[in-house]
């Protein structure tokens, strides 16, 4: 019978692909499990106090850090999550994608982005 050595010896790093990626998603998982479970409780309440007062005056906590124009481009940044902005980019997909003879993914991503919204 062959010992596990030897079958270990003859397989290559390219062979354990899937078992490496199957292990690194599971970690990834249960790191994320176990953040959510301490934001959750309100262990890092303290982490993310720093972090905001890191990005603000001391002298003024309503004004933050860094030239004015930061703070317009960081806004609107966080505005492209916006229903406006993701109604408008799901009606450009679909207009492109149905003028280009793909019928049914248009249907598709129509239906999907405003169940995932939901």
């Amino acid at each position: 019978m062959k010992k596990l050595k030897d079958v270990l010896a003859k397989k290559s790093l390219l062979e354990y692909s899937t078992e490496i990626s199957i292990i690194l998603a599971s970690l990834g998982l249960l790191a994320f499990f176990k953040l959510t479970e301490k934001v959750i409780e309100g262990d890092t309440s303290g982490f993310d106090q720093r972090v905001l007062l890191w990005f603000h005056n001391s002298a003024g906590l309503s004004e933050p850090i860094g030239p004015a124009w930061l703070e317009v481009v960081m806004r609107d940044i966080t505005a492209l999550g916006g229903l406006l902005v993701l109604g408008l980019l799901t009606v450009a997909a679909c207009g492109y994608l149905w003028l280009s003879q793909r019928h049914k993914l248009a249907l598709f991503v129509a239906l999907s982005i405003p169940a995932g919204s939901l």
